[in-house]
């Protein structure tokens, strides 16, 4: 020890440690690091669809003229209809959402 207290102990685990930092970046700046990270991100996006070019077709959705006032203010609330799960047309257009975001 001197008279700063590092030990010896000390210095080599701090060597160690710088070793395997330069190791990774050693491995971080190597040829073949950069094309693998290339191709795996190529194929992250094709697999997301970011290369797509389909175009997706939404079903329509009908609005109604519906103007609750709430405190002095007029809120229009155009999708109201879409509130009762139960009926027939809701249930329609839910599928065919369903099945625009399955790609079908």
């Amino acid at each position: 020890m001197n008279g700063l207290g590092i030990t010896e102990a000390f210095v080599k685990n701090h060597l160690v440690r710088r070793r395997v930092t330069f190791d990774v970046m050693k491995f971080a700046c190597s040829l073949w690091f950069w094309p693998l990270a290339g191709v795996a991100v190529a194929t992250w996006m094709v697999s997301c669809g970011a290369f797509s070019h389909e175009s997706m077709t939404y079903p329509k959705s009908r609005t109604v003229d519906i103007v609750d006032t709430l405190w002095g203010t007029a809120v229009a609330d155009p999708y109201r209809w879409l509130e009762d799960d139960r009926d027939p047309e809701v249930m329609a257009w839910v599928s065919a959402q369903a099945a625009t975001a399955a790609g079908r």
